[in-house]
C-alpha cells in the first residue's frame, strides 16, 4: 500500500482532522462488519468509515463528512462518482465539497484500488493505491457483497 498526503498546511490540517494515515508504504488490512463499518488498518494507523445507501447512492461517512457517490462499472473496474456532500449533517453544494477519485477492480478475489481525495482550497489531501487479497481460512478480509466477496470457503 502506498499512501500520499497533501503538502500544503491546509491539506495537512484537513488530513489530520479527518484521521487519515501518514504518507508512506505500509501494509493494509481491511475489516468489514455486518453493519457496514469499514476499518482500514494502514500499518499501525486505523481509519474507520461507515457505508450506507441513500437515494440510490453509496454514502460513506468519516467523522463529520459524508460523501454520496454513484457507482459506475467500467470493465472490471468500479468507479465512485461524487454526487452529494454533507458537513456536520448539512448538505453542501457539490462545488464546495470534497472531490473523490476512487477506482477499484478485481479478479480471482484480488482487489486493486486507487483512491484520491482533494478539495479546491487544499489541493490533494490524501491518495492511496494498492491491492487486497482475502486471507486464507481463518483470516478475515471481506469486501462488499456486491463485489462478490467473501470468496467461497475452501473445500
Amino acid at each position: 500500500m502506498i499512501v500520499t498526503r497533501g503538502r500544503g498546511w491546509l491539506a495537512r490540517l484537513a488530513g489530520g482532522l479527518a484521521g487519515f494515515p501518514p504518507a508512506g508504504e505500509m501494509p493494509l488490512r481491511l475489516t468489514v462488519t455486518g453493519d457496514e463499518v469499514w476499518t482500514r488498518q494502514f500499518g499501525t494507523h486505523r481509519f474507520t468509515t461507515r457505508l450506507s445507501a441513500r437515494d440510490g447512492l453509496l454514502c460513506e461517512r468519516s467523522g463529520i463528512v459524508t460523501m454520496a457517490m454513484a457507482l459506475r462499472p467500467k470493465g472490471l473496474a468500479l468507479h465512485r462518482l461524487p454526487r452529494r456532500c454533507w458537513l456536520f449533517g448539512w448538505r453542501l453544494p457539490l462545488v464546495a465539497g470534497l472531490r473523490v477519485t476512487a477506482v477499484g477492480s478485481g479478479r480471482d478475489w484480488h482487489h486493486h484500488f486507487d483512491v484520491a481525495l482533494w478539495h479546491w482550497l487544499t489541493g490533494p489531501i490524501i491518495g492511496y493505491r494498492g491491492s487486497l487479497t482475502p486471507e486464507p481460512a481463518g483470516g478475515h478480509v471481506p469486501a462488499h457483497p456486491a463485489a462478490g466477496y467473501p470468496p467461497p470457503a475452501p473445500s
